[in-house]
């Protein structure tokens, strides 16, 4: 079909994966597509729509000009008995009216091992059946309501997190750990951005970020995702013997940056 019209401006967007398996008190990360209409580049807010409980979207903000970013989301620690539909919507400014679009749930697929698509799925599920959950409290009606649920790890400081173009900043995050040494990584970074080092203080981790000058081009923005683990010992009470293995500290939530 062809369309002879002055531009309109538009959005659509599609979450994926279209089906996210979840754990209480954890950060689930996920991805949300823009799909960019007749020109329109500006930034999109991203917010959770009719999801039950005190669950939180960290990074919600799809950058002018970015075609997706990684966002996570945040399970408190009392979970539906059921999976449930998570729904995110985007909120823009177009034209000076405000424009608000749900998004789409989708698959990343692949066609012919060449072609990449983004399938539409008939919804987004996040399913909790595969973790053992604590009961769903029978607090009547009436209660008075929980204030949002904080996790223990949390990103301190301002954000987004300001990066200097061939240089380093030091970002600090809370982790509840063990004595010991606390290993983080990015999962899926913009090129050129790393983790130059990881120290440890008295209540988490002291990061240091940085973005090569050649590959990072000032104005990059965007979240980064990273995963926290520890290097453990375990001893075998009855032989005596000691064997290492990776402990999982779990996902931290998005890191905005710029």
């Amino acid at each position: 079909r062809l369309r002879i019209s002055p531009p309109r401006p538009d959005f659509a967007l599609r979450v994926v994966p279209s089906r996210i398996n979840a754990r209480a008190r954890q950060f689930v990360p996920f991805t949300v597509f823009a799909l960019r209409k007749d020109g329109f580049s500006g930034e999109i807010a991203l917010s959770l729509k009719g999801i039950p409980g005190d669950f939180s979207l960290f990074g919600g903000m799809l950058p002018a000009g970015r075609e997706k970013v990684r966002v996570t989301l945040l399970v408190p620690p009392v979970l539906p008995d059921e999976r449930i539909s998570l729904g995110v919507e985007g909120h823009a400014v177009i034209a000076g009216q405000e424009v608000v679009r749900t998004a789409v749930p989708a698959d990343d697929m692949m066609q012919a091992f060449a072609y990449k698509h983004l399938g539409p799925a008939e919804d987004l599920e996040v399913d909790f059946r595969d973790w053992q959950k604590p009961p769903v409290s029978k607090a009547p009606a009436t209660h008075t309501p929980r204030p949002p649920y904080r996790s223990p790890i949390a990103i301190l400081g301002d954000q987004p997190v300001k990066i200097p173009a061939g240089g380093t900043v030091e970002l600090r995050v809370t982790i509840p750990a063990r004595e010991g040494e606390i290993q983080v990584e990015l999962s899926d970074p913009p090129e050129g951005i790393t983790i130059d080092s990881v120290s440890r203080f008295d209540e988490g981790a002291a990061i240091s970020l940085r973005a090569d000058a050649e590959k990072a081009k000032p104005g990059l923005k965007g979240n980064l995702i990273a995963n926290a683990s520890q290097q453990r010992t375990l001893t075998d009470k009855r032989s005596g013997k000691t064997r290492e293995y990776r402990a999982v500290l779990g996902t931290l939530p998005a890191i905005p940056f710029k």
